[in-house]
């Protein structure tokens, strides 16, 4: 008997972690009529991808708002965001970058502004132990997740500079007042450590098909080599031996020699660790640096909307401001990648708030950065699709919120619906869906 009620219980404990699991899953598997399926452009010439900031955070997320909106406050009366780290704000307000129902609203604006992936600014696996309330590796696993759900492919831009474990931005610092014996032990740290970010990389990244592959081999940027500076040609080539996988490797222009070289000590060997540069606001002109670029092995070209930081005193911008004009800005430089029709572009940035060259929707600018971007990939849809994106986004944050649980569990089923409609590019039923629940459920 006792071993039948052992039984009977485990059977009941197995449907309710089944069950749970179901209820928390966030990315749904579909049948295959609602599988994933590229957006058709006339732009054939470049494919397109944006920088994308994994580093927001909220008190829902964390406990508090984390190092990059500021002090967030919503005003009931005016119904208006104040008090951000940003001249702009976001048409969903601060989020978090964990939070799955903002990674698919971001993906799902990508994918019908014709954008191919993203470009994700990234601080090696274990930034946590720097920064513990931004895990910028677990969010960067979360967009993944929904950038290979939306059909989408997703790039690595390496920072090292949390390869010791501190955080601290110069190298000067960490050695000031150390010995050499000391500074010899430092690097082998930094080494060591950058080493082992590159080969989770590869266990975790590298080998999935919705990783960015150029030349047949996976991407790595890296930016600029903010610790491992040169002369550092020979710690490089010891960190990219972590990997059996030779990436596609791209430094920020013009910084090629920080990784490529002869190393100044006795062996005389010269390193050939970069195979390319990327472009970057304010790096020069956009003209300068598509020149410069011109003579890389291989290059990804810029493109940006503007620049208003908060940097300076009191918020404001600490370099010249570029304003929007509504778009008119990131059009001319749209323009201009057309005429040159680079093979690989980068929008700077789809979500850096703090230096205003973000092109996600904000009420301050609309969808207007998404519509020129829609424009030069050439893609059959406008900004209506990214509204109807919105409200869908809307519809989500409404249903976590419905106390009854047999219409929440409705609701969110028919939203997974809509959201296997939009990835399969059948947008007249996920529209349908989310026009239908808007009238429920949303007020006018």
């Amino acid at each position: 008997m006792r071993k039948y009620r052992i039984l009977i219980i485990t059977a009941i404990l197995s449907l309710f972690f089944v069950s749970c699991k179901n209820d928390r899953d966030e990315v749904k598997e579909y049948s295959s009529p609602m599988n994933p399926k590229t957006v058709e452009k006339s732009n054939k010439d470049t494919e397109v991808y944006v920088h994308f900031m994994p580093w927001f955070e909220t008190p829902e997320s964390v406990g508090d708002w984390g190092q990059h909106w500021g002090q967030p406050m919503f005003d009931e009366a005016t119904g208006k965001w104040t008090k951000l780290k940003s001249h702009y704000v976001p048409l969903t307000g601060p989020y978090a970058s964990s939070d799955p129902n903002v990674l698919e609203y971001q993906v799902l604006l990508m994918k019908y502004s014709g954008i191919d992936g993203v470009l994700v600014d990234w601080y090696g696996a274990r930034d946590y132990l720097i920064s513990p309330k931004e895990d910028k590796n677990n969010n960067t696993l979360k967009l993944f997740e929904k950038i290979r759900a939306a059909g989408l492919k997703l790039g690595i831009v390496y920072e090292d500079r949390y390869a010791h474990g501190s955080g601290t931005l110069a190298w000067s610092d960490i050695i000031d007042g150390k010995t050499q014996g000391q500074i010899d032990s430092l690097y082998h740290e930094v080494v060591t450590w950058a080493g082992e970010d590159v080969k989770y990389l590869q266990d975790n990244y590298f080998s999935s098909e919705s990783y960015l592959k150029i030349n047949g081999k996976p991407f790595l940027g890296i930016w600029p080599t903010i610790l491992i500076d040169r002369p550092s040609s020979a710690r490089w080539d010891s960190i990219f031996n972590y990997a059996t996988t030779d990436p596609t490797t791209l430094i920020l222009i013009n910084k090629t020699g920080a990784l490529n070289g002869p190393y100044p000590y006795p062996d005389g060997k010269t390193y050939e660790n970069i195979d390319g540069e990327y472009g970057w606001v304010n790096n020069g002109t956009q003209e300068n640096q598509f020149n410069i670029l011109n003579s890389r092995n291989v290059a990804i070209y810029p493109a940006w909307p503007g620049w208003n930081d908060t940097y300076g005193d009191g918020g404001v911008s600490a370099s010249p401001v570029i304003p929007h004009n509504d778009g008119a800005y990131l059009e001319n430089q749209l323009n201009f990648a057309k005429e040159k029709k680079p093979k690989y572009l980068q929008l700077i940035t789809w979500n850096d708030y703090g230096e205003g060259t973000m092109i996600e929707p904000t009420e301050e600018l609309g969808f207007s950065l998404l519509g020129k971007v829609q424009v030069y990939t050439g893609v059959s849809y406008n900004t209506e699709i990214l509204q109807s994106i919105k409200t869908f986004y809307d519809l989500r944050v409404t249903a976590s919120k419905i106390s009854d649980r047999a219409e929440q569990k409705d609701v969110t089923a028919k939203l997974n619906d809509a959201f296997g409609y939009f990835r399969s590019l059948q947008t007249d039923k996920a529209i349908q869906i989310v026009n239908d629940l808007k009238t429920k459920y949303l007020q006018p």
